[in-house]
């Protein structure tokens, strides 16, 4: 079932599956306690990085840069119509030439700076723990979750 565009993840190519009365055997389950902790029953590519990546981590930190992208192409376009567009109610013949377009543009892109560097943070703690085949502690793992929430918010 294509569900994921309701949440602005079609790009993603993701898409829920659900099954009645079918047998799975046990090592074709991975139970998200496990997963959690990185216990992962399968051995196949386990020497590349990109299979090191705490998954969980990963995940969050994923799913923020559609919206990243959203909010970049947001600004952009809004950029390109204010000069052509007037402020009702105002005398403003141009958007562009009123200050609170100014503060507001600021503030908007000063945002998406902030997110950026905070994604830019979290890849950079997961690459540099799949890269020496560490485990994240607490610590970088609540920082990842904290990037990703703090940037969801942000946008």
């Amino acid at each position: 079932m294509n569900d994921w565009d309701t949440i602005g993840l079609r790009g993603s190519g993701s898409t829920s599956v659900a099954v009645k009365d079918v047998f799975l055997l046990n090592e074709r389950i991975a139970l998200l306690s496990k997963t959690l902790q990185e216990d992962y029953a399968s051995t196949h590519l386990r020497d590349e990085q990109l299979y090191r990546l705490a998954l969980v981590p990963f995940l969050v930190t994923k799913l923020v840069f559609p919206a990243l992208g959203m909010a970049k192409a947001a600004l952009e376009l809004f950029l390109e119509k204010a000069p052509h567009r007037s402020i009702p109610f105002t005398s403003y013949e141009k958007q562009d030439e009123a200050a609170i377009t100014h503060l507001q543009v600021a503030e908007a892109s000063a945002k998406i700076d902030a997110t950026e560097l905070m994604l830019r943070r979290s890849v950079k703690e997961l690459e540099a723990s799949a890269a020496g085949s560490t485990r994240m502690t607490v610590e970088q793992r609540t920082r990842v979750w904290r990037n990703a929430g703090a940037a969801s918010r942000l946008i």
